[in-house]
């Protein structure tokens, strides 16, 4: 199989896993799993944006002798632009995966015991 359909194919199967993921949030009680479903999408999120900066790289290269044409050019920073959106949705999954761990107390978190204040500490 040609390396392009392999790309395809999986981005076929990312596309497969998406929908799957919006019918499973449907669900009653599906946030309870937003924690570690959070945790999940920053890794894939960063290996997409990994993904993505390797097809920049392949299209960044001109065959031997030859100047990369300018669409191509405009195609290498797309890719680019496509890998660095990918990355700062990870960030933001991040972000948000620890807002939502502190905001959710264990089960078996004392019901006496104050909540966590999140943001900076205020001056004593």
């Amino acid at each position: 199989m040609h390396t392009s359909n392999l790309v395809e194919e999986h981005a076929d199967a990312l596309l497969t896993s998406a929908r799957a993921f919006q019918l499973a949030a449907v669900e009653a009680g599906s946030s309870e799993e937003a924690p570690t479903a959070l945790a999940s999408l920053e890794e894939t999120l960063r290996i997409l944006s990994a993904g993505w900066h390797e097809l920049a790289a392949d299209a960044a290269t001109p065959p031997p002798g030859e100047v990369l044409p300018s669409s191509q050019r405009r195609l290498v920073g797309v890719l680019q632009d496509v890998g660095a959106a990918f990355v700062r949705c990870s960030r933001v999954c991040g972000d948000a995966e620890y807002v939502v761990a502190h905001l959710s107390p264990p089960a078996s978190a004392d019901a006496d015991e104050p909540e966590p204040v999140l943001g900076p500490a205020e001056p004593s």
